[in-house]
């Protein structure tokens, strides 16, 4: 009985091993190449204005940049600015990346200089 089980063992043991040996890839992704993301749910709006269930949330953090991002231990570094200033309470001023556009839309009294 026990040999069984340590035979039965050993070939999980291999068939596991070989699973991942040949699941990982050295393959380069082509230029042009499409990409393929799994979500839990369909978005139900990709405006980041709009969009506040975590399937959206999670598509648009996926296709837009931000001025700032987090890095893998929560600290703010620049995205799409090079950096910024914070010269009062109510101001922030970001300098952004050469080439970089931005649109933004503003209702009421909004300003950007």
């Amino acid at each position: 009985m026990y040999q069984k089980k340590r035979k039965i063992r050993l070939i999980l043991l291999v068939f596991l091993f070989c699973s991942l040996l040949f699941s990982c890839s050295s393959k380069e992704a082509k230029k042009g190449s499409v990409l393929i993301v799994g979500v839990e749910s369909n978005p139900t709006n990709l405006d980041p204005r709009l969009a506040i269930d975590i399937a959206s949330l999670h598509v648009i953090d996926i296709v837009y940049n931000k001025l700032v991002k987090k890095d893998k231990h929560s600290n703010i570094i620049p995205d799409l600015a090079t950096h910024w200033e914070n010269p009062d309470d109510l101001t922030y001023i970001f300098h952004l990346k050469k080439g970089v556009n931005i649109y933004l839309s503003f209702k009421k009294g909004g300003q950007v200089s």
